[in-house]
């Protein structure tokens, strides 16, 4: 049997291949049999308390509601006092949220406690609404060189893809810790990025203390804190 019919059938639709025999992987990743296969298809088709994939999506779509909504009403704020404590105050909401939802987490959750999921990652979501819009524009004009700024805003994109490239790095390796473990793989996730959102709030708070301190506002002006 050739590597492209030992693949199942789901697979191949997935994949949208009709030559999966490339020589790019290892034939046993393509296997039904193979172990590659079998982490990837545990992986692929895990979803939370055995929901069906389109009810589990909605979990997922909870943390996007957060954070659109609110950044709509976060992104009117223009008081600078206000400005500072919203760029502190999302990445503790945002590690509020994964921590909680990591406390929660159990191997097979009642029907109560999943619907406590989307609140919680709502309010995870809301996190990065807070913060997100007054971060971007205290990058593009925390400088009052024009020079200093332009570059700042050339680099919005690559520190994001950077960002993107390194988180998923060290989602894999929390993942990872957790072995066989669904459980202990998700809380792994959801504690280790708690700890790194805390940490950013603790970044945004010494920057918003030195912007007070040195009397600029996020344009860039003197302005009284």
């Amino acid at each position: 049997m050739s590597r492209a019919q030992d693949v199942p059938a789901t697979w191949r639709e997935l994949l949208g291949r009709e030559h999966l025999g490339a020589a790019v992987v290892p034939a046993a990743a393509w296997s039904s049999r193979g172990p590659c296969a079998a982490g990837a298809t545990r992986r692929a088709t895990a979803v939370p308390a055995g929901l069906p994939p389109l009810a589990a999506g909605f979990f997922a779509a909870a943390v996007s509601f957060g954070w659109s909504a609110t950044q709509i009403g976060s992104s009117s704020v223009s008081g600078r006092r206000a400005v500072r404590r919203l760029r502190v105050a999302g990445p503790l909401l945002l590690a509020a949220g994964l921590l909680v939802q990591g406390l929660v987490q159990r191997t097979d959750p009642p029907g109560w406690l999943v619907l406590v999921w989307v609140p919680v990652l709502f309010a995870a979501g809301a996190g990065i609404g807070l913060a997100y819009p007054h971060l971007s524009v205290a990058v593009l004009t925390g400088t009052p060189d024009p020079a200093e700024g332009g570059r700042a805003a050339a680099a919005i994109a690559t520190v994001t893809s950077l960002s993107v490239a390194f988180g998923t790095a060290v989602a894999g390796i929390l993942v990872n810790l957790g072995g066989a473990s669904m459980l202990d793989s998700a809380r792994y996730v959801l504690f280790g990025f708690a700890a790194l959102c805390a940490t950013g709030a603790l970044t945004a708070h010494r920057a918003a203390r030195r912007e007070r301190d040195d009397g600029l506002s996020p344009r860039g002006r003197p302005q009284a804190a």
